[in-house]
Parts: structure tokens; C-alpha cells; sequence
């Protein structure tokens, strides 16, 4: 899977890829189903980049 500021790519084996327009609402949605494991540092910077683009 891919998270961009547009949107979201799945991408499985045998299966078509998938491509998802996402709303911030949704970006902030994906990322805490996904639930990564970052350190606290990187979900800091995480979440202010996808402030920033947000604001754009």
C-alpha cells in the first residue's frame, strides 16, 4: 500500500490494483487502521507533514 497526499494505492498479488482519492478525514482514517509502527518522533513528523498538506 501506498499513502500519499491524494490519495491511496493497493496493490496485491493476483488482484487488480486499487486507487483511492482520500480526504484529509480519510488520510488521518487509513493511517490509524494501518496503525505502522513508528517512533513517537516520526508519528510527530508524520502527522505535520500531513498537516502541511493539508493546508496546500
Amino acid at each position: 500500500m501506498t499513502l500519499t497526499a491524494n490519495g491511496a494505492t493497493i496493490r496485491r498479488r493476483g488482484s487488480e490494483t486499487e486507487h483511492h482519492d482520500l480526504s484529509p478525514a480519510d488520510r488521518q482514517e487509513w493511517l490509524d487502521t494501518l496503525d505502522p509502527h513508528l517512533t513517537p518522533d516520526e508519528t510527530t513528523r508524520l502527522r505535520a507533514a500531513l498537516s502541511r498538506w493539508d493546508a496546500d
